[in-house]
């Protein structure tokens, strides 16, 4: 019965009808209610931390300094270091992004 009605909204609406069978189901690991996810990646940070980084990164900017992209990521793994958050990469995959 909930096969027939996924393989009916998949169609009605446009979304794959696997998407919808974990759904139903409850077996998709990341993502529960209505949250969005970012794939198959996870968030480094909580939305405290990350508002944080975003402050401080907006204040470099205001005073002129000019960061590139691998200071930026540099400043995260900082980040990371300091409030001891495994991020999952080694220092240098994580500085190069090559790790992404």
């Amino acid at each position: 019965m909930i096969i027939a009605n996924v393989k009916c909204a998949s169609k009605e609406f446009a979304v794959p009808r696997c998407t919808l069978g974990r759904r139903v189901t409850k077996k998709n690991k990341n993502i529960h209610g209505s949250n969005k996810g970012l794939g198959r990646f996870r968030a480094t940070f909580d939305e405290s931390l990350d508002c944080e980084q975003v402050d401080h990164l907006k204040l470099l900017k205001s005073r002129l300094f000019g960061l590139t992209y691998t200071e930026v990521r540099q400043l995260a793994y900082q980040l990371a270091e300091k409030n001891g958050i495994e991020c999952g990469l080694s220092r240098q995959k994580w500085l190069d992004g090559t790790g992404l």
